[in-house]
Parts: structure tokens; sequence; C-alpha cells
């Protein structure tokens, strides 16, 4: 509404700037064609060149302030007055009062236009005859449109040829379109005293137009002058139409006398056009020259800054890329629509003037399950037990795991205590090897009294600060690269879990990932040596959280790296040869490695061409891969307080395939509904309902970080979380060809069981 009016501005004061000149310079001219265009011409040119943008010449001194929004400058703070000492009265919305007013009057204008128009055009269809003309009681003489209005007491005088000459020159002249688009103007602009001061002029100079017509056809000047004196009666009742008693009697008398044309007239008027054209541009479709808007964009969930992000201005190519900082600056023309954009975060859109000193944040987008859509798939009811049979289908027997001890059997288990069974089948697992489970194992984990919480409202903190960065920077210290395993040139990374209990120490550290027992070992031991973590709070009381953390064991052999003085990294074969291998870092390949810092460099993997590891074969690396991993991009991929564990350091939120559940959204369904448990307490007070679930499936297929969005029952909350945890794994999600991580919401609702 606000740029409507803005818009109604311009146009009003575009008819100042076309009405003033003529008014002083040019109503008396007799050339009255170019009179009638140059109205019609400023009346459009009045509407149109306020959508036209205007370039200022470089020669032009531009007066235009242009805005910079300094993000070093202090924030204005806001003024808090107490209220106490305040009288509250009754607050107006002036800008409200305004547009009913201006809707008021155009709603009157309106109606009385259509008011006329349907009277008169009743009056043609009763009392019109053949030639088109309408004989009323009325005591004027008017056109409308193309019809014409004669009083009945005109019928048989000798001067009604005389009358219907002047109207139909109106209609011959085509002076009705003049008047529609005045009236148009008229209606939409009401409140401004400059269109009905054009108006007035463009029906005066249709009357000369009318009376040059009629004189041209032979009427004696002198008996058509008296005979206008004659029908000079009352005042303007009627707008829409050309009247011939106007009250214009004495100026038609002297335009009547002038020449048809005249030289100097049309000189003023060539001199006019242009320096009309010029203030209308100047006044009404001038735009300010290109400002810069400066922002920072940072990540909701953690206030880090979102390098990286696109800043675009809507519907163009124009934009720029969110720095390392999180500042951006864009030179922008008026005030458009800015896109921000950040894969796996929700799109902005936001007014180039609303950006300033407050940062922008970005949300992260979730992907939200329809399960309602989808119909459950019909099995056979399960028995509630495992067998495990081999290919030939003789019984299988495996190593059986209960909370880190083998035991022989597991019927005497009771279910309710059970948290989480794994299988485990594949030969070069650590599990399988570690216990020499032929036959494969199954890990079944026990629930503990203690609840153990993923996310909560204060995460742990240790040394004071955030767990990703300084806890590494413990193990960097601590780890012990076990010196059987570096001669044989084991190296990898082992994945730990492990909880900060209520008291802050690192309890029940078990190897989620292995790569070598020795390495495995270590891990174990570095992680439990660990001091004391803050430990971390929900609803202002310490509980347990768990984490799970990456270990790289990495060899630097001194043969094959070797970081000089220099802060350079080169490699060299035994013979002292260049081995050209190829060079990737942060996930992209690059020709050399020479001007890299190595105080920027977090780790640094040396894969041999001979390697059938998958990223020798992904970048075709015969000679061999060097893989560096820069600190600047280990920081930016540990947002959400969770590590990404992708061997080649890159991290995406958007996937092009995204993770699946075997069996697809039915199988999902079936389960969740067959394994979901209604509370008792709910079953027996009959409550519905449902909860929102978000989780995220990691790279390897498993569920974590679940937590309730929303909830219509307290009580359905932990069986809601209970389902999702213990979902089988899914088919991770992959970017590229490589698994990635994915976050989902889920509904699940609750419905009383039938009695």
């Amino acid at each position: 509404m606000n740029d409507l009016f803005l818009y109604l501005a311009k146009v009003s004061a575009g008819l100042a700037i076309v009405f003033l000149p003529y008014y002083f310079l040019f109503r008396n001219d007799p050339n009255l064609v170019i009179k009638r265009f140059y109205l019609l011409a400023g009346l459009a040119a009045a509407w149109i060149f306020p959508f036209i943008t205007f370039r200022k010449l470089p020669l032009v001194v531009d007066l235009t302030p242009t805005v910079f929004i300094d993000l070093d400058a202090p924030a204005t703070q806001p003024v808090l007055l107490n209220s106490a000492g305040v009288e509250t009265g009754l607050t107006i919305n002036w800008l409200q009062v305004v547009i009913y007013i201006y809707l008021a009057g155009l709603t009157f204008m309106f109606l009385k236009n259509l008011f006329i128009i349907i009277k008169w055009n009743f009056t043609w269809l009763r009392t019109h005859d053949k030639e088109g003309v309408a004989y009323t009681k009325n005591d004027q003489v008017f056109t409308l449109f193309t019809r014409i209005f004669v009083p009945g007491s005109l019928r048989e005088k000798e001067d009604l040829d005389s009358v219907l000459l002047h109207e139909k020159a109106h209609i011959q002249q085509l002076h009705f379109i003049d008047l529609m688009i005045m009236e148009l103007t008229l209606l939409l602009t009401w409140f401004n005293p400059f269109s009905w001061l054009i108006s007035r002029m463009i029906k005066e100079n249709h009357e000369y137009l009318a009376d040059r017509q009629v004189l041209s056809a032979g009427v004696n000047p002198a008996r058509y002058r008296a005979q206008l004196m004659n029908h000079t009666l009352g005042v303007n009742v009627f707008r829409l139409g050309n009247q011939f008693n106007h009250s214009l009697t004495l100026k038609r008398f002297k335009m009547m006398k002038k020449p048809t044309k005249s030289p100097m007239g049309i000189i003023k008027i060539a001199l006019l056009i242009p320096v009309v054209l010029i203030t209308l541009g100047l006044t009404t479709g001038m735009t300010p020259q290109q400002k810069t808007v400066k922002g920072k964009v940072v990540f909701a969930e953690t206030g880090e800054p979102a390098a990286g992000a696109s800043v675009v201005i809507r519907n163009t190519n124009t934009g720029t890329v969110v720095d390392k900082d999180g500042t951006f600056a864009l030179n922008v023309d008026g005030n458009p629509d800015i896109v921000i954009s950040f894969v796996g975060y929700e799109t902005i859109f936001i007014k180039a003037s609303e950006i300033g000193n407050k940062p922008i944040k970005m949300e992260v987008q979730t992907v939200e399950l329809d399960l309602e859509s989808v119909s459950m798939e019909v099995t056979e009811e399960a028995s509630g037990s495992i067998s495990l049979k081999l290919k030939d289908g003789s019984d299988a027997h495996p190593v059986y795991l209960l909370d880190g001890e083998v035991v022989e059997e597991i019927d005497n288990i009771d279910p309710e205590t059970i948290e989480s069974i794994s299988v485990y089948k594949d030969p070069n697992n650590p599990l399988v090897k570690k216990y020499n489970a032929k036959d494969g194992l199954i890990q079944i984990i026990s629930k503990v009294e203690e609840e153990v919480f993923y996310i909560v409202e204060d995460m742990p903190t240790f040394n004071g600060g955030d767990p990703a960065p300084e806890f590494r920077k413990y193990i960097a210290r601590n780890l012990r690269y076990p010196e059987i395993e570096a001669k044989k040139g084991i190296s990898g990374r082992v994945i730990v879990q492990f909880a900060v209990n209520k008291s802050g120490q690192v309890v029940d550290a078990i190897i989620v990932r292995g790569v070598d027992p020795a390495l495995d070992k270590e891990a174990i031991r570095v992680v439990m040596s660990s001091p004391k973590w803050t430990p971390g709070k929900q609803r202002g009381k310490s509980v347990k959280v768990l984490f799970t953390f990456p270990i790289n064991f990495v060899l630097n052999d001194p043969q094959e790296v070797n970081k000089e003085k220099s802060s350079s990294v080169t490699l060299k074969n035994e013979d002292g040869s260049d081995p050209n291998p190829v060079y990737v870092v942060d996930g992209e390949v690059v020709e050399n490695v020479e001007d890299i810092d190595r105080e920027s460099i977090e780790s640094v993997d040396v894969f041999k061409g001979t390697s059938e590891s998958p990223l020798i074969i992904k970048y075709n690396a015969k000679n061999g891969l060097v893989l560096i991993t820069t600190k600047e991009a280990t920081a930016s991929s540990q947002k959400n307080g969770m590590e990404t564990f992708e061997k080649d350091g890159e991290i995406f939120y958007v996937v092009e395939d995204m993770p699946q559940f075997p069996g697809g959204k039915a199988a999902l369904k079936t389960y969740i509904y067959t394994h979901l448990k209604y509370p008792e307490e709910a079953k027996k007070k009959g409550n519905e309902g449902e909860v929102i679930v978000q989780f995220m499936i990691n790279t390897e297929g498993k569920p974590e970080y679940v937590k309730v969005i929303r909830s219509t029952f307290e009580g359905f909350d932990e069986p809601a979380m209970k389902v999702i945890r213990e979902m089988p794994d899914w088919k991770p999600g992959t970017q590229r060809g490589k698994a990635v991580r994915v976050l989902f919401a889920l509904t699940i609702k609750f419905k009383a069981p039938e009695k």
C-alpha cells in the first residue's frame, strides 16, 4: 500500500509539472491541435514516467545520499521508557485513516459517474430520434460519448443547426476519448487539484476546437456568438460530456478572433516539451545511484558465520558470496528483494532496506516424512524370537555379546531390559574378528536405569569450551601410536562412543567403528583418561550425555612426507624422484601444495597407488594420493555439535539420493506402528494425539540426535523417540556417490486401541 501511495504521489507531481507551464505559457495559444496533443501526452507521461528508471549521467552531480550500512559501528540501543509515569491514550493509525479517506473519495467519484451514465443512457433510449439526437426536458446541450442531448425547447428553433454542428464536432474529433482518460485520472487522483485543473483545460480546448469546426462550415461568426450568449444559462453540472452552453463564452469569443496557427506558439511548445519531459524524469522517474548494502549471515543453531552462502538480487544474476566472517557487501538499485541461500538451509527472502546491523539467521531445512499417504505392509505376526540360519539351512551358532560380555545363551534375558540388538556377520568386522565369531555375532545392550541424552539444553563443555576443538586438542597431545602398528603401516579412523556422566567423568567408552585391536585399545585409553568435563544440563539438572567422536591414526613417515621450514608440503620417492601423486585439499583436486601454510593443516593422509582404497579409485591416483584437510574445513564441518566422519573431509546438507528405509515408506510405517508402545496411563485415560520427532540418519544409516519438536501429550514423547532410536539401519543418503547425513521430521500418531 505504501508503494501505491508513493506512485500516486509521483503521478500527482507529474500532473502539476504538465499543467503549470501550459497554463502560464500556452493556454491562450491558437495552435489547438498541438495543445490537445500536449495535454494528452502529459497525462500519459505522468502515469508512465514513475515506472521508468533514468540513469544519471556521470557528469551530473548526484545529490542523493548513498546508504552505507556499517556492521562495525555499534547498533543504536532502544530507549526503554518507564511505563509507570506515562499515561496511555488512544493511538491512531494515521496511515489507515488516509487509506479510508482515499477509498471513500474514490468510491464516491465512481458511483457518481456510474449513476450519471445510467441515468442519461435511459433518457437517450426513451427520447432519441433516427439522427441520434435525444430531446430532453433539461435546459443543457451536451454530448455523452457519441450521443447528443438537446433541450426539447430547441427542436423548432432556427439556431438548432448550429448547436448540432457544434456537438457533432465533438463526436467527429473523438473528444470523448480525451474525457474518458481524464475521468480515469480524476477517479484515481481526486485529491489532487492539478487533476481538476487539467480537466478544465482539456474541456476548454475541446470547445475551441468545436467552435473552429463550426465556423469553418460557413456559419456566420456574429450569429454564432449571439447563440452562445443566449445559451449561457447556468453552471457546469455534468462533467463526462462536452457542453454547448459552457461557461467559457468570453474566452471562446477571443479565440474565434485569433488566427488558426501561430509560429511563435509552435516554437514555444517545441521548447516546452523537452523541458517538461526532463523535469518529469528528474522528479518522478529518477532512481538513486547504486547503494551498497552490507550484512552478516549466520547459522541460527550455532551462531557461526554461514561462509559460502549465496546472496543474489531476486530475478537477476547479480550477487555475491558470504565470506568466512559471515559478512557480505552487494551493490543494489533502489530496494530490491535479496535472496540468501545455502544448501540444507531454508532460503531467505529479505528487502535490501531491511539488511542492517542485526545478523541474518539461516534455519536448518528439515525433510518432512509423510506416512499418512502410504499403506502399512501386511506381514506375518512375529513370534518375538530370533533365529539364525546358515545358507545350507542348518542352525548357526553365533557369539552372544551382552553388555560387552560373552554369554552362552540369551533365553533368560527379559526382553523389557534390552535397549538394542545388533547383528554382525561381516567377517572383516572388528567385533567379529575380536571374538572369532565365524557364524556371526549378536550384540545386546541392556537398558540402564540412568536416562541418557543425546542433545540437551546445555551441552557438556571440555576445558571451558566447545568439545569439538578442545577435546580434539587433548587427544592430539595425549594419543600414542602403537609401535608395531606404526611399523606395519596400519592407520585409519577409529570412532569411539562415550558418555559424560552427571559428575563430568567420561564413562562407557566403546568402539563404534574400529580399525585394528591395538589402535582401538589406544583410542579407548586416551578417551577414558580424559580429565573431568563440565557436565551437561537439562532443565537445570546435570544429566548423562552421549558423544560419538572420531580419532585419526595417521602415519607421518619422514621419508615420504616432509614438512620443511618453508611451511610447504613435498613428497619424494625412496630414490629421490618426484612421485607425481594426486593432491586433494578439502575435497578439491589441486595441482600442487607448495603454497599451503603448514599451520593451516589439520591432517595429512597418504595413500599409495597400489592401495585398493575407494579414494585411489575415485581420483584415479595411480601414483598415490595425498589427502590434506585444513583446520578451516574441519571447523566449518562442526555444526549443531555434530561431527562428520567422511574420510575426504567434505560435508553436505542437501543430497542427490535421499536415505531409504528398508522396504520404503510403507515398510517404515509398518515398523513404527507395529513396534510403537501405547503408554498405559494414556490407554487408561483414552488419550489420543500426535508427536513430531526430529532425527538424523547418519552416514552409516543409523538414526541419531532424536528429539521431540512438538507433542500433544508428554506421555507420548518417550515411546515415539524410542521407536525411532531402535529403527533398523537405513540405506544412507549420498551426495556425489558418498554417504552423508540428512535431517528428518516425522509425525507419529497415537490412537487409543479399540476395546
